[in-house]
């Protein structure tokens, strides 16, 4: 069951209750609780009715809402095609007359970013490797342990014999 059915069967027993309780008070002469009783069941009925009637009319809006919303979508295509530049040759010198000219330039650029590539890392290695390990050095003497031991004194080695 969905949501929409459970509210409807909760709203009427909420009708059905308030209904009976209105005459359960007007027969025992308790005027106030009848109103009471009385109003709770016009809220439900008017509750009811409310989602009734809205809920088709809601689905009818969205119809409305998606018909136009396809209809501008289709009018602004339109526009968009119509009034669309031609499409540019972004690459005129890659024609089949030119292609004598593509594979020596992608060759060169090639070599010369390999070049280029290999002296940073050469650069890179000559002086990151150093320095991060004096400073791995320095961030690891501070985690030995002192020089007689943690204990103090001087301790044999367990795994040495005797």
């Amino acid at each position: 069951m969905n949501a929409r059915r459970v509210g409807l069967a909760a709203l009427l027993i909420v009708m059905a209750a308030a209904g009976w309780y209105v005459f359960v008070y007007l027969y025992r002469w308790e005027w106030n609780r009848a109103l009471v009783s009385g109003l709770i069941f016009v809220a439900a009925e008017i509750a009811m009715l409310a989602a009734l009637v809205l809920e088709p009319l809601a689905k009818l809006g969205r119809r409305f809402d998606d018909m136009d919303r396809a209809r501008t979508e289709e009018r602004t295509l339109r526009r968009l095609r119509e009034h669309a530049p031609e499409p540019a040759k972004p690459f005129a010198w890659l024609d089949r007359s030119q292609m004598n000219v593509f594979v020596p330039v992608l060759l060169g650029a090639g070599v010369v970013m390999s070049g280029l590539a290999w002296i940073v890392d050469r650069i890179a290695r000559l002086t990151a490797v150093p320095s991060m390990e004096r400073g791995l050095a320095r961030k690891l003497g501070s985690l030995q342990p002192p020089p007689g031991g943690l204990l103090g004194g001087e301790r044999p080695d367990p795994f040495q014999p005797r």
